[in-house]
């Protein structure tokens, strides 16, 4: 008798997991509707209230109340509950063109909230028991209801990065290079995934490909310069808290503490170490990797596993970032099943990676308590990703990617 969770449900899987959302959705909206907003859900999970529900939604519906009285909510924005700057890109104002203000704020955190849902349906193709229980395991963790609590935008810009990979998938280009630069100039960090549209399976389109990059970059380029005032009043506004976070400052913590060095040589060491681990690691995946991939793993897979290792990795070495950023790290999880589906190292590599992602997502609220073991398991799974990364940029230099599923 195998493995319960190598056991095939036949192509009931997808079946599964949306029989269990749409369930999820029927108990959450209901609650959102008689203003328990999801804090009696999430509190299963040991996340407290929230002041207000959808904080973070608010945060920009009350920026939008305030810039019509006049003021640059990026600096002052009285109509917040707690007075906050809207720390978002101004282009979120327009919104307030479909007549979005503080009273649709309950109405907008649901929308963010079931637009994430259903785009994680879009990624998500489970084939076995495991993979039931690993899409089951991240998906009611504790940052994926931390954002669905606060109604962050990253779970749009989830939703919009996974429609541009489903419309690459299909072999769209110019469409899903839009959706990539309007997530850009949403929140900036997704220009750090644009690489992934060089992926191809059309060997014919990758000077065309290389175009619609350089045209994208180009275009972000111009746009940073214009709104340069502005990011850097985002940046000033953006609150910079260690617990329930992920990146260099927040492992610095424990550098600081173990070196009795000054915090912010920490940092510097926890940036330098980090840069150091993630080279390393992605020269062994370049140069001992070649097993690592194969023409049978999906091109579908293998780029969405690009985006969340770039948006994982990249901005695990920048800054200080908020747990629900986690959510990123769905995107690696289909390569992983690839990997869980076949033997030997591929195997191995696929249990370490998911295992380390399931780890992270339920260890982050532990910050500190535990030997930061949430801290250590988020290192480990960089220097992962950037194994598989190395193994996956050899891949593609081969022109191996023209021949994938």
């Amino acid at each position: 008798m195998g493995n319960i969770f190598d056991r095939s449900l036949n192509g009931r899987g997808t079946m599964v997991l949306t029989g269990t959302v749409v369930l999820f959705c029927l108990l959450w909206v209901p609650m959102c509707m008689r203003g328990a907003p999801p804090n009696k859900f999430t509190k299963l999970v040991g996340i407290s209230d929230s002041w207000i529900p959808f904080m973070d939604t608010y945060n920009i519906t009350s920026g939008i109340d305030c810039s019509r009285l006049g003021y640059d909510v990026l600096v002052n924005d009285p109509c917040d509950v707690v007075n906050r700057p809207m720390n978002y890109p101004r282009a979120w104002l327009l919104a307030g063109r479909l007549g979005i203000t503080r009273s649709s704020n309950l109405w907008c955190g649901i929308a963010i909230g079931l637009l994430f849902l259903s785009s994680v349906l879009l990624l998500a193709r489970p084939s076995t028991v495991g993979h039931i229980c690993i899409w089951l395991s991240v998906l009611f963790s504790w940052p994926v209801m931390f954002g669905l609590q606060r109604g962050n935008v990253d779970l749009i810009i989830f939703a919009l990065m996974s429609l541009a990979l489903y419309l690459r998938f299909k072999g769209g280009l110019w469409a899903p290079a839009i959706l990539f630069g309007l997530s850009a100039v949403l929140k900036l960090f997704p220009v750090l995934a644009f690489p992934v549209l060089l992926l191809d399976r059309d060997p014919r389109r990758l000077k065309t490909n290389r175009v619609v990059l350089l045209s994208l970059y180009t275009a972000f380029a111009c746009y940073a310069l214009a709104t340069a005032g502005d990011i850097v009043k985002i940046f000033s506004a953006l609150p910079q808290y260690l617990s329930a976070s992920y990146g260099a400052p927040v492992w610095a913590q424990s550098l600081h503490l173990i070196t009795h060095v000054g915090y912010s040589t920490a940092v510097s060491m926890a940036r330098i170490i980090l840069v150091a681990c993630v080279l390393t690691t992605f020269l062994i995946g370049y140069f001992r990797g070649r097993t690592l991939l194969r023409n049978s793993v999906s091109y579908g897979n293998l780029s969405a596993f690009a985006v969340g290792s770039l948006v994982f990795c990249s901005t695990f070495v920048a800054a200080s970032n908020f747990a629900y950023r986690y959510c990123f790290l769905l995107f690696a999880i289909p390569l992983g099943q690839d990997f869980l589906d076949d033997t030997g190292k591929r195997r191995q590599v696929g249990q370490l990676l998911c295992a380390s992602i399931i780890i992270c997502m339920w260890t982050v609220r532990l910050s500190g308590k535990v030997a930061y073991l949430d801290q250590t398991i988020d290192v480990f799974l960089v220097c992962i990703l950037s194994l598989i990364t190395g193994a996956l940029v050899r891949f593609v230099a081969k022109g191996n990617q023209t021949q994938l599923a």
